[in-house]
């Protein structure tokens, strides 16, 4: 084969695969389309049955606040220290690295 050749089998690669790329884009627009008007209907189907439905009375939900324990809380304490100690220790010995190579 000779270079021309070779240059016409390539761009009928690139074609192929543009050509080929171009239709999955496609398929997937088409796909994405399909996927928001069912997302749509449902949207739409869900909000209706909201707004007919019998219940006028909006059903209060009772939030009851957990207070944290003290161990937990310690705990929490503890090991946020001990990660920032760490975290100060890597840091120092970064910057010290750092130093140790502009010198």
């Amino acid at each position: 084969m000779d270079r021309a050749q070779q240059k016409l089998v390539l761009h009928k690669k690139i074609e192929d695969t543009t050509e080929a790329l171009k239709q999955k884009a496609q398929d997937y627009k088409e796909l994405g389309r399909d996927a928001l008007l069912i997302g749509g209907v449902l949207v739409l189907g869900y909000s209706l049955f909201q707004l007919f439905s019998d219940d006028d009375e909006e059903q209060e939900v009772e939030t009851t606040e957990k207070s944290e324990s003290f161990i937990s809380s310690s705990l929490k304490g503890v090991a946020t220290s001990i990660l920032l100690a760490l975290a100060k220790e890597k840091l120092m010995e970064y910057i010290e690295s750092l130093d140790k190579n502009e010198q």
